[in-house]
């Protein structure tokens, strides 16, 4: 569907499939349970290249953006230096190849959701949802144990529309034009008796000349 890219991405490296296992937890969930470890980087392209910034802004959403933690300056640690080449090279720079080649300024998360037997993990906490940015990509980096975690693409405007439904598997990269359509990601649940956990990395792409809505 137009404005909706499903695609397979290179192997990724150990080190980056590694690096999730020593994330810091999320400190802005609501829950006694953190089911979320998150760092966050930011970035750009211009004419074409793509640069890490090197000290990166906190993140910032509107309460009209995000119920869940909207109006809340939120400052995470910056993602690995080891792993920001495979980042950029198999994930940023494919995605790039997609969309329309202009100047960019990025959000780079990188998320693990983690459930055991008495707590689900919450990918999408503030549920059905617009980012407001140009476009969002979610690479899915690795799964382990999980039931549950579907990603859904609706029409931004009539939510009972839904334009994806899918499981994002290792290696899959899903991208979409945030202002058209809204997504959601169901809750994840163990399998199997234990620990589950999803492993993502969730890119924003804002023209550089744009403006970001609010």
């Amino acid at each position: 569907m137009e404005g909706i890219k499903l695609i397979s991405l290179s192997k990724f490296s150990d080190q980056l499939v590694k690096s999730f296992e020593t994330m810091p937890e999320d400190n802005y969930l609501k829950q006694d349970f953190c089911y979320r470890k998150r760092c966050y980087s930011t970035g750009s392209i211009k004419n074409g290249i793509f640069f890490w910034d090197e000290i990166s802004s906190s993140f910032l959403q509107t309460k009209n953006l995000n119920s869940y933690v909207g109006g809340v300056s939120r400052s995470f640690t910056p993602i690995s230096q080891s792993i920001k080449n495979d980042i950029e090279n198999n994930i940023v720079t494919t995605a790039y190849g997609f969309l329309p080649p202009v100047d960019y300024s990025l959000g780079i998360h990188q998320i693990r959701i983690v459930a055991n037997k008495f707590n689900q993990g919450m990918p999408t906490p503030e549920g059905i949802h617009q980012d407001g940015f140009d476009f969002v990509t979610v690479a899915c980096i690795n799964t382990a144990n999980v039931s549950g975690g579907i990603s859904f693409v609706l029409d931004a405007h009539d939510h009972t529309k839904v334009a994806f439904e899918g499981t994002l598997f290792p290696g899959m990269l899903l991208i979409f034009s945030d202002k058209t359509f809204a997504h959601y990601t169901s809750n994840i649940t163990p399998k199997l008796p234990g620990e589950a956990y999803r492993d993502v990395i969730v890119t924003t792409f804002q023209r550089s000349n744009g403006r970001k809505d609010n």
